[in-house]
């Protein structure tokens, strides 16, 4: 299913650190910021991106459902980006 994108093996510390670097990077805003489960918007001039976000600390599981996205934005490019960034924090760490 295209609109939504289970990662798996994700830390609450992986988690903090996707939210930390998204925000600095792209200027995501996850709302509530330190819930398990809410939205996480990117808006800039060129395009929006809206998805909802649900963090199992359990299972490791985060799962993100497409809400709302620019035309522009292909979704396949959502995920990649997502990905990267939890691998990111995987190898460096909190904050990195």
């Amino acid at each position: 299913m295209p609109d939504m994108k289970v990662f798996s093996g994700v830390t609450p510390e992986i988690f903090e650190c996707v939210k930390a670097k998204s925000e600095k990077e792209h200027g995501t805003k996850y709302v509530p910021r330190d819930a398990d489960k809410g939205t996480a918007t990117t808006s800039t001039t060129m395009y929006k991106i809206k998805l909802g976000f649900e963090f199992n600390p359990g299972s490791g599981d985060l799962t993100y459902t497409l809400v709302d996205k620019s035309l522009i934005v292909p979704i396949k490019e959502v995920w990649k980006g997502i990905e990267k960034t939890i691998s990111s924090c995987r190898a460096g760490g909190p904050r990195q």
